[in-house]
């Protein structure tokens, strides 16, 4: 959550990084264990980096934390903040394909900018879920057929 501030946004959670880190990392352990409790996977899913998301993140990792890498929603991110993470992230258990320009996420495969082959064999490599992720029905059966493609 943020504020805009004369056109500057103002993250609610950097206002108080040391609080905010505390009380999301208390709520994360309660959801992972209503989670285990049933059979569940619980995994962090990036969004837009801001340098505190990025401190969390390496909290989270630390903690043993499980990931889902969305390849368009890093792409989006201008300064790639999670692709230079990613390689170090050791619990990716998902990605969330789906192309993207810049401007736009969720796009079909192949109508973006993203070449998507490296993160298919990424995500096979490390045996994770590869989930895409796509609006439209007509839109998704495509990017299916293109994704077996790759």
């Amino acid at each position: 959550m943020y504020t805009t501030i004369n056109g500057k946004k103002v993250y609610h959670f950097e206002s108080d990084m040391k609080a905010s880190q505390k009380r999301f990392l208390e709520i994360a352990e309660k959801l992972e264990k209503i989670c285990k409790h049933n059979q569940c996977e619980l995994s962090f899913e990036n969004t837009s980096m801001t340098k505190g998301l990025a401190k969390l993140y390496a909290l989270l990792v630390k903690e043993g934390f499980n990931f889902t890498y969305d390849i368009g929603h890093d792409y989006c991110d201008r300064e790639k903040v999670l692709a230079t993470m990613a390689k170090k992230l050791p619990n990716i258990v998902e990605f969330h394909v789906h192309d993207s320009n810049k401007k736009t996420c969720h796009l079909p495969l192949g109508k973006g900018e993203i070449y998507i082959k490296p993160f298919k064999e990424l995500a096979f490599n490390l045996n994770c879920y590869a989930l895409i992720e796509i609006r439209e029905q007509e839109a998704l059966v495509e990017s299916v057929k293109k994704f077996f493609e790759l």
